[in-house]
């Protein structure tokens, strides 16, 4: 089991249901490329255990949402690692998931990203990505983006119950960037190209600032 501090890095139940669907491939690949483009950024750290903070979803015509998986690793990012999503239940803090193979896990953010990228289409975006900068309420000021309340331990639902509040209190479309309390950002977009390019803006933005990457959570 992959840890974080004092427990898991996972914090909810996953059921695996066999391997993804051929459907997804292109929309894999999309996905890959920006966590790649992520990384090039500079926004998903090594931690100390050696694995890729930051984490991406993609939200699927079927409904599910492809994830990246739990315990990245530097360098290029394998399609075939990515996760499918089949649904998340907040009530029992569990998920139904497909992947390369019972091993590969779901990200500890799932929760997050299942919030953001499921509902209504006309009413959600279909891409977010999660990096570990920029997560102080100074932060926050400088770059003009919504913060979240009290800090939360990642992966629980504490977390994603902070994360909803914020997202009511400021949602999309007005709303494409968050800051999620000493954990990092939060970007959202209609597809990848429109998520990198809040992201690139927003890179600018804090270089303009003369902000430093600030450490977070996995």
């Amino acid at each position: 089991m992959e840890t974080v501090g004092d427990g898991p890095r996972v914090k909810f139940a996953t059921r695996w249901s066999g391997p993804r669907h051929g459907h997804d491939r292109d929309a894999a690949q999309e996905l890959a490329s920006a966590l790649d483009a992520m990384a090039a950024l500079g926004c998903c750290p090594v931690l100390d255990d050696g694995l890729l903070a930051g984490n991406a979803g993609l939200a699927l015509p079927s409904g599910t949402v492809l994830v990246s998986p739990s315990g990245r690793r530097a360098g290029r990012t394998d399609p075939d690692t990515l996760v499918e999503v089949v649904s998340f239940d907040a009530s029992s803090w569990s998920c139904e998931h497909r992947g390369r193979d019972a091993t590969t896990r779901p990200t500890s953010d799932t929760p997050l990203h299942w919030l953001a990228l499921t509902g209504a289409p006309s009413q959600r975006p279909t891409v977010s990505l999660h990096g570990h900068l920029w997560s102080t309420d100074a932060e926050a000021t400088a770059l003009e983006v919504p913060i979240s309340g009290a800090e939360t331990v990642f992966s629980t639902p504490e977390d994603r119950a902070g994360f909803h509040a914020m997202l009511e209190a400021a949602p999309y479309p007005a709303h494409r960037v968050w800051i999620r309390r000493n954990h990092g950002f939060f970007v959202v977009g209609a597809d990848a190209r429109a998520a990198l390019e809040t992201l690139t803006d927003l890179a600018a933005r804090a270089a303009r600032c003369g902000l430093l990457p600030a450490p977070a959570h996995g």
